[in-house]
């Protein structure tokens, strides 16, 4: 049985297949084309960490470059939340790596960032992320606790997109831990957030997720 986690950070981040692949690749030629004509300013650093988060799922390599030159270029200017992206790239790239300490040690310095700078909804983005690596780990224990500081931080906020990715990544860990009612509650939830959304991709995670369980 295979089950999908899914990936917040201000969009959805799945495993690209090969269609998503090659309009992942374009996209970067295109945003590469435009850090060519970019002076070093707070734009750059946005579209380099662009390019970091689209090259998580096909060039980790090529995307942890760019997010280095983001936070580099972003220190310079005291961009606060360009670096807090950056780290967050950077933690995605190591992570699709399997360089989980990595990953979790570049998550644990951008939530310092938008602790920093009271960024509720970037917060509980960051414990969502958090929770996957953990979760990755098999440290169900620690993902269980992150995911729900997530979700308790989304339902306040009324961010629906994180509310429902952090109930079907939590409903994963309620199922490996043999709490099938709750898994399949917490899927069902989060099935009924992206059904109001019509969001197609994340229907299909929760149906097949819950068909496993």
């Amino acid at each position: 049985m295979r089950f999908i986690t899914i990936v917040l950070l201000l969009v959805f981040g799945i495993t690209a297949g090969v269609a998503a692949q090659k309009q992942g690749k374009a996209k970067i030629d295109s945003l590469q084309q435009l850090v060519l004509k970019s002076p070093d300013d707070t734009n750059k650093v946005i579209l380099l960490n662009s390019i970091s988060y689209q090259s998580s799922t096909i060039d980790p390599d090529g995307g942890l470059q760019c997010a280095f030159k983001a936070l580099t270029l972003a220190k310079q200017l005291n961009y606060r939340k360009g670096e807090a992206e950056a780290y967050s790239n950077q933690a995605l790239n190591l992570t699709s790596k399997a360089d989980y300490s990595g990953a979790l040690e570049n998550h644990f310095k951008a939530l310092a960032i938008h602790e920093s700078m009271n960024a509720k909804q970037n917060i509980a983005v960051c414990y969502s992320n958090i929770g996957v690596v953990y979760n990755n780990q098999m440290n169900l224990e620690k993902a269980r606790e992150y995911y729900e500081k997530a979700l308790e931080q989304f339902r306040e906020l009324e961010f629906e997109q994180g509310v429902a990715t952090t109930l079907g990544n939590l409903g994963l860990v309620y199922h490996a831990t043999g709490e099938h009612e709750k898994a399949l509650s917490s899927f069902s939830e989060s099935l009924h957030y992206s059904e109001s959304k019509n969001d197609t991709t994340s229907m299909a995670i929760c149906i097949g997720n819950m068909g496993n369980s």
